[in-house]
């Protein structure tokens, strides 16, 4: 065996050669780089032969996305002459994500990119963002804050809401979904965000869980035109914060979607009144034949009802109120039926009604996946077009019925 002195001069001698080694394929590799930066500079079209401005146009125009933030990061990496006119391209750097990125880094980031849109406006999507930087990036955007369109926000725990005026702010989104650990949010919280948003035009409320609270003061809100509260996961529904619709009044409301606990939106639209045109409901448990009676007289056009729990036809419970719905124009609706055959004459007595026969222009049946077969879907479509004249008739099977209402 070898003496210990001997083998600790192979050792440093062989770290010696590895460093080395590792030295020589570093240079390659930016050699590698280099080279291949050269080869798409000298066979690129716009480089050095176009106008910033007209290269910028091209660039933007052809990209598959050009505000999604992948697309605008693979364009980077191209060559030094895209690079160059993608710095020089507001439009690019609107979109703004902290995907990929470390939390730590992001703040600084998001300055530099706010600072390259100049003055196109912009649409942040944090969603991995940690507890540390969380109010680090609002300092952030405060600078910044006429320019915020668009504003996705992915809470963990009880992180503090935007406290300060988000005048440009025409979309909104905020859910818990990408974290595990259950926290809740105040009504008062969202009030206030939504107060600081005059001109906001579109809601999206996904959170786990909101807490209600019966103090809270209500909220007219003139512009808002679309909600959408809940979402669908993993077979069981989650919070749709109507507690939060209670409180709101929405004179401008043209957009409903809900999903899990609907009881009381009945009662809200009674009070409210407000102009819908679309309607849609998952409603986990079944269906309430009482519940619709709170839209006699609505205008609503466009109705989505997804019940795959439900024991009585909502078709039957549609049926029984001829009224309800009059201007009914595009009807979607999901249950579990036994056999599709049995489903038929359901089917066909809602035609009958007046909506039926007078407003609706189409139907879209849909049904589990266990219900679907498709040997009988083509023979029932046939004969319900048949029976009713109605041409836009489909049924389909739902696989995932979560995904049937997000969508």
């Amino acid at each position: 065996m070898p003496p210990v002195d001997e083998l600790r001069q192979r050792i440093q001698s062989l770290a010696e050669s590895v460093f080395r080694q590792r030295e020589i394929l570093r240079d390659l590799e930016q050699q590698y780089c280099a080279a291949q930066t050269e080869l798409n500079a000298s066979l690129d079209p716009m480089a050095a032969r176009l106008p910033f401005e007209l290269s910028s146009d091209i660039l933007r125009q052809s990209l598959p996305n050009p505000t999604a933030w992948e697309s605008v990061m693979a364009l980077v990496g191209v060559s030094r002459a895209w690079r160059d006119i993608a710095l020089v391209t507001p439009s690019l750097w609107s979109s703004i994500s902290d995907q990929g990125i470390r939390p730590s880094k992001f703040p600084e980031l998001l300055d530099i990119w706010v600072i390259r849109s100049r003055n196109c406006p912009i649409s942040p999507s944090l969603r991995h963002t940690t507890s540390t930087t969380f109010n680090n990036i609002f300092v952030v955007l405060e600078k910044h804050a006429n320019r915020v369109e668009k504003l996705d926000l992915w809470f963990r725990a009880n992180y503090h809401v935007v406290d300060y005026p988000l005048v440009a702010l025409k979309s909104l989104t905020i859910d818990g979904e990408a974290f595990k650990e259950k926290w809740v949010l105040p009504v008062p919280a969202i009030l206030r965000l939504l107060r600081n948003a005059p001109n906001l035009v579109e809601f999206n409320f996904l959170c786990p869980e909101l807490t209600a609270w019966e103090y809270a003061t209500t909220l007219t809100h003139s512009n808002l035109r679309h909600i959408r509260l809940g979402r669908f996961d993993n077979h069981r529904y989650r919070y749709s914060g109507t507690n939060l619709l209670r409180r709101l009044g929405l004179p401008s409301l043209g957009t409903l979607s809900i999903c899990g606990d609907a009881g009381d939106v009945g009662d809200w639209f009674q009070t409210c009144c407000p102009p819908l045109h679309s309607l849609r409901i998952y409603m986990g448990w079944g269906i309430d034949p009482t519940f619709f009676s709170n839209f006699l007289g609505s205008g609503i056009t466009n109705l989505e009802l997804i019940c795959p729990e439900t024991r009585r036809s909502i078709l039957d419970v549609l049926s029984a109120s001829p009224d309800l719905f009059p201007d009914l124009r595009n009807f979607v609706v999901l249950e579990s039926v036994g056999r599709i055959s049995h489903w038929q004459q359901h089917v066909l007595t809602f035609l009958a009604t007046p909506r039926g026969r007078q407003t609706l222009e189409s139907l879209r049946l849909k049904v589990p996946q266990d219900c679907y077969d498709k040997y009988v879907t083509v023979g029932f479509v046939e004969a319900v077009r048949y029976e009713s004249g109605l041409i836009r008739v489909t049924l389909e099977s739902a696989d995932d019925y979560c995904e049937s209402y997000a969508t």
